[in-house]
């Protein structure tokens, strides 16, 4: 309607006309998650998924939103073998940065002190048992999760009478370093000596990106993984100073931030019914 004054009003009509034709939303309908109910997890925006609180706090509500449709299909725990995976975020704590092997450094302040893969998993185990949950039995391959990564074979260059080192191409199914029989739960922890093995190069960034390798394992367990829950650890690598901080302190710093990761993803674990 316009606005006037006295004879100056004027009045609009405004006529409805039917809509013939209609877009399919872009979003994902109730119809659509009734028929596949982890179509909403897999919606979840990146964005929220790299903040701790907004990621459990949306775990939890896609359980109570779905969890009655699901469990005709799968149990707590147990999903349905063809089920897309179900990723949990990688929960940040520590750089997980390291030196490049065939970098020339020059002078440093300091290096960082990488948690190795023996103590990682006494470290998830023992924080496992704690949340009540029963000890692991060995690891578990992903078939359908390939990873394209690298192998570096060390050998000897007589000619100048030194080491040295190069990079073969590899591929293969990934290889999941703990598993959770019990509840289809497949836990891979990304080392130092990890990084290549799971793709990691060093061109990027000038550093071995230890976390980034734990971030682009999970996207391809999430777009081809089946059947398991998954969650990826990756090593904190706290940064020793020589100056000031001795050896030990940064060893236990390491161990620290890898059990704020593990308590993470069991808070994750317990978001989603699996624990």
């Amino acid at each position: 309607m316009a606005q006037g004054t006295g004879s100056d009003l004027a009045v609009s009509t405004l006529r409805c006309q039917p809509c013939l034709r209609t877009r399919p939303p872009a979003y994902p309908t109730r119809l659509a998650a009734d028929r596949d109910p982890a179509i909403l997890r897999r919606h979840v925006p990146a964005a929220w998924l790299g903040r701790r609180e907004l990621a459990l706090a949306t775990s939890a509500f896609l359980v109570a939103g779905t969890g009655g449709c699901e469990r005709q299909a799968s149990t707590p725990g147990n999903l349905n073998a063809r089920e897309p995976a179900i990723v949990a975020p990688v929960f940040e704590h520590g750089e997980g940065r390291g030196y490049p092997r065939f970098t020339m450094l020059g002078v440093v302040a300091g290096s960082y002190v990488h948690l190795s893969e023996e103590d990682a998993v006494a470290i998830v185990r023992n924080e496992l048992h704690l949340a009540g949950v029963q000890m692991i039995d060995g690891g578990r391959t992903l078939q359908d999760v390939i990873i394209d990564g690298s192998e570096l074979r060390m050998g000897h260059e007589w000619i100048a009478d030194m080491g040295g080192g190069s990079l073969r191409q590899i591929s293969g199914p990934l290889e999941a370093d703990l598993w959770l029989p019990d509840y289809a739960v497949a836990i891979e922890y990304v080392s130092y000596d990890d990084f290549d093995l799971l793709g990691g190069t060093e061109e990027d960034r000038g550093c071995m990106d230890i976390k980034g390798v734990a971030k682009s394992v999970s996207r391809r367990v999430g777009e081809s993984g089946r059947g398991v829950y998954f969650g990826a650890l990756y090593d904190p690598a706290a940064y020793l100073d020589w100056s000031e901080e001795p050896d030990p302190a940064a060893a236990e710093e390491n161990k620290r931030l890898l059990r704020r990761q593990v308590r993470d993803f069991i808070e994750w674990l317990k978001g989603q019914g699996v624990i």
